[in-house]
Protein backbone atom coordinates (compact mmCIF):
# COMPACT_ATOMS: atom_id res chain seq x y z
CA UNK A 1 0.00 0.00 0.00
CA UNK A 2 2.84 2.30 0.83
CA UNK A 3 4.27 1.55 -2.61
CA UNK A 4 1.00 2.41 -4.24
CA UNK A 5 0.66 5.58 -2.20
CA UNK A 6 4.28 6.50 -2.94
CA UNK A 7 3.69 5.75 -6.61
CA UNK A 8 0.52 7.91 -6.65
CA UNK A 9 2.33 10.65 -4.77
CA UNK A 10 5.23 10.47 -7.18
CA UNK A 11 2.88 10.61 -10.17
CA UNK A 12 0.97 13.49 -8.56
CA UNK A 13 4.23 15.29 -7.78
CA UNK A 14 5.47 14.77 -11.34
CA UNK A 15 2.11 15.89 -12.76
CA UNK A 16 2.17 18.96 -10.47
CA UNK A 17 5.77 19.77 -11.48
CA UNK A 18 4.84 19.35 -15.14
CA UNK A 19 1.76 21.56 -14.73
CA UNK A 20 3.81 24.12 -12.79
CA UNK A 21 6.52 24.05 -15.49
CA UNK A 22 3.88 24.48 -18.24
CA UNK A 23 2.20 27.27 -16.26
CA UNK A 24 5.57 28.97 -15.72
CA UNK A 25 6.38 28.65 -19.42
CA UNK A 26 2.92 30.01 -20.39
CA UNK A 27 3.29 32.84 -17.88
CA UNK A 28 6.75 33.78 -19.20
CA UNK A 29 5.51 33.58 -22.80
CA UNK A 30 2.42 35.69 -21.96
CA UNK A 31 4.59 38.18 -20.05
CA UNK A 32 6.99 38.45 -23.02
CA UNK A 33 4.08 38.94 -25.44
CA UNK A 34 2.52 41.52 -23.11
CA UNK A 35 5.83 43.41 -22.85
CA UNK A 36 6.14 43.43 -26.66
CA UNK A 37 2.54 44.66 -26.98
CA UNK A 38 3.21 47.38 -24.37
CA UNK A 39 6.36 48.45 -26.26
CA UNK A 40 4.39 48.54 -29.51
CA UNK A 41 1.60 50.62 -27.92
CA UNK A 42 4.16 52.91 -26.29
CA UNK A 43 5.99 53.40 -29.60
CA UNK A 44 2.68 54.08 -31.35
CA UNK A 45 1.70 56.62 -28.69
CA UNK A 46 5.10 58.32 -28.97
CA UNK A 47 4.60 58.51 -32.72
CA UNK A 48 1.13 60.05 -32.22
CA UNK A 49 2.50 62.50 -29.64
CA UNK A 50 5.35 63.49 -31.95
CA UNK A 51 2.93 63.96 -34.84
CA UNK A 52 0.59 66.03 -32.65
CA UNK A 53 3.51 68.11 -31.36
CA UNK A 54 4.70 68.75 -34.93
CA UNK A 55 1.16 69.67 -35.98
CA UNK A 56 0.87 72.11 -33.06
CA UNK A 57 4.29 73.62 -33.82
CA UNK A 58 3.27 74.17 -37.46
CA UNK A 59 -0.09 75.57 -36.40
CA UNK A 60 1.56 77.99 -33.95
CA UNK A 61 4.10 79.05 -36.58
CA UNK A 62 1.33 79.56 -39.12
CA UNK A 63 -0.72 81.60 -36.64
CA UNK A 64 2.34 83.69 -35.76
CA UNK A 65 3.13 84.28 -39.44
CA UNK A 66 -0.50 85.20 -40.08
CA UNK A 67 -0.47 87.72 -37.21
CA UNK A 68 2.78 89.18 -38.54
CA UNK A 69 1.37 89.50 -42.07
CA UNK A 70 -1.80 91.10 -40.71
CA UNK A 71 0.19 93.58 -38.63
CA UNK A 72 2.46 94.35 -41.57
CA UNK A 73 -0.57 95.03 -43.76
CA UNK A 74 -2.05 97.24 -41.03
CA UNK A 75 1.19 99.21 -40.78
CA UNK A 76 1.40 99.55 -44.56
CA UNK A 77 -2.21 100.72 -44.66
CA UNK A 78 -1.47 103.29 -41.92
CA UNK A 79 1.54 104.52 -43.91
CA UNK A 80 -0.49 104.71 -47.13
CA UNK A 81 -3.35 106.55 -45.42
CA UNK A 82 -0.85 108.97 -43.92
CA UNK A 83 0.86 109.50 -47.28
CA UNK A 84 -2.46 110.16 -49.06
CA UNK A 85 -3.61 112.49 -46.27
CA UNK A 86 -0.27 114.32 -46.42
CA UNK A 87 -0.58 114.67 -50.20
CA UNK A 88 -4.09 116.08 -49.75
CA UNK A 89 -2.78 118.47 -47.08
CA UNK A 90 0.03 119.59 -49.39
CA UNK A 91 -2.46 120.18 -52.20
CA UNK A 92 -4.82 122.24 -50.04
CA UNK A 93 -1.94 124.36 -48.75
CA UNK A 94 -0.73 125.33 -52.23
CA UNK A 95 -0.73 129.02 -53.00
CA UNK A 96 0.55 131.50 -55.52
CA UNK A 97 1.84 130.23 -58.84
CA UNK A 98 1.63 126.55 -57.82
CA UNK A 99 -2.06 126.91 -56.96
CA UNK A 100 -2.74 128.86 -60.17
CA UNK A 101 -0.94 126.21 -62.23
CA UNK A 102 -3.05 123.37 -60.75
CA UNK A 103 -6.29 125.32 -61.26
CA UNK A 104 -5.23 126.18 -64.83
CA UNK A 105 -4.57 122.51 -65.64
CA UNK A 106 -7.88 121.45 -64.14
CA UNK A 107 -9.78 124.11 -66.11
CA UNK A 108 -7.93 123.33 -69.35
CA UNK A 109 -9.15 119.75 -69.32
CA UNK A 110 -12.74 120.66 -68.39
CA UNK A 111 -13.75 123.81 -70.27
CA UNK A 112 -15.84 123.23 -73.38
CA UNK A 113 -18.00 125.35 -75.64
CA UNK A 114 -21.06 126.94 -74.13
CA UNK A 115 -21.84 129.09 -71.13
CA UNK A 116 -20.67 128.18 -67.68
CA UNK A 117 -20.29 129.49 -64.15
CA UNK A 118 -17.09 128.83 -62.26
CA UNK A 119 -17.45 128.91 -58.48
CA UNK A 120 -14.24 129.72 -56.66
CA UNK A 121 -13.68 129.93 -52.89
CA UNK A 122 -14.42 133.41 -51.54
CA UNK A 123 -10.98 133.59 -49.92
CA UNK A 124 -9.10 132.28 -52.99
CA UNK A 125 -10.12 134.53 -55.83
CA UNK A 126 -8.07 133.98 -59.01
CA UNK A 127 -4.89 135.98 -59.38
CA UNK A 128 -4.46 138.25 -62.37
CA UNK A 129 -2.22 135.62 -63.98
CA UNK A 130 -4.90 132.93 -63.50
CA UNK A 131 -7.63 135.26 -64.83
CA UNK A 132 -5.49 135.86 -67.93
CA UNK A 133 -4.95 132.08 -68.34
CA UNK A 134 -8.68 131.48 -67.84
CA UNK A 135 -9.61 133.95 -70.62
CA UNK A 136 -7.17 132.25 -72.98
CA UNK A 137 -8.48 128.77 -72.12
CA UNK A 138 -12.11 129.89 -72.53
CA UNK A 139 -11.38 131.42 -75.95
CA UNK A 140 -9.68 128.23 -77.11
CA UNK A 141 -12.65 126.13 -75.92
CA UNK A 142 -15.30 128.49 -77.30
CA UNK A 143 -16.62 129.06 -73.81
CA UNK A 144 -18.17 132.06 -72.12
CA UNK A 145 -18.02 132.09 -68.36
CA UNK A 146 -18.83 134.03 -65.27
CA UNK A 147 -17.10 133.78 -61.90
CA UNK A 148 -18.95 133.33 -58.61
CA UNK A 149 -17.84 133.07 -54.99
CA UNK A 150 -21.05 132.35 -53.09
CA UNK A 151 -20.76 128.62 -52.36
CA UNK A 152 -19.62 127.76 -48.85
CA UNK A 153 -18.84 124.18 -49.92
CA UNK A 154 -16.03 125.37 -52.21
CA UNK A 155 -12.95 125.60 -49.95
CA UNK A 156 -10.36 125.13 -52.69
CA UNK A 157 -10.35 124.26 -56.37
CA UNK A 158 -13.65 125.15 -58.07
CA UNK A 159 -17.08 123.93 -59.12
CA UNK A 160 -17.85 124.18 -62.82
CA UNK A 161 -21.53 124.48 -63.84
CA UNK A 162 -22.76 124.07 -67.41
CA UNK A 163 -26.53 124.53 -67.45
CA UNK A 164 -27.77 122.32 -64.62
CA UNK A 165 -24.75 120.01 -64.69
CA UNK A 166 -22.12 120.54 -62.01
CA UNK A 167 -18.59 119.23 -62.01
CA UNK A 168 -17.05 119.34 -58.54
CA UNK A 169 -13.35 120.07 -58.90
CA UNK A 170 -12.60 120.85 -55.28
CA UNK A 171 -9.46 119.11 -54.11
CA UNK A 172 -11.46 116.99 -51.68
CA UNK A 173 -13.78 115.78 -54.47
CA UNK A 174 -10.85 115.10 -56.81
CA UNK A 175 -8.98 113.16 -54.13
CA UNK A 176 -12.08 111.14 -53.19
CA UNK A 177 -12.78 110.37 -56.85
CA UNK A 178 -9.29 109.02 -57.43
CA UNK A 179 -8.45 107.80 -53.93
CA UNK A 180 -7.87 104.16 -54.93
CA UNK A 181 -5.66 105.26 -57.85
CA UNK A 182 -3.68 107.58 -55.57
CA UNK A 183 -3.36 104.84 -52.94
CA UNK A 184 -2.14 102.34 -55.56
CA UNK A 185 0.41 104.85 -56.82
CA UNK A 186 1.58 105.59 -53.27
CA UNK A 187 1.88 101.85 -52.56
CA UNK A 188 3.99 101.43 -55.69
CA UNK A 189 6.25 104.29 -54.65
CA UNK A 190 6.55 103.26 -51.01
CA UNK A 191 6.61 99.48 -51.21
CA UNK A 192 7.26 98.62 -54.85
CA UNK A 193 3.94 96.75 -55.02
CA UNK A 194 0.29 97.52 -55.37
CA UNK A 195 -1.58 97.21 -52.07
Amino acid sequence: MKKITDSIMLEAKQAAEKTAAEAKYDAERLLAETEKECERIEAEEHKKCDAERQRLIKRCASARASRQRTRLLEVKQEILTGAVNNAYGEMTSLSGEEYDEIIGKLLASRLRSGECVIYFPADRKPSRALEKELKKLAENAGCTYSLAYDRDSVKDGFVLVYGGIEENCTFEALFNERKSEITDYAAQLLFGTEE
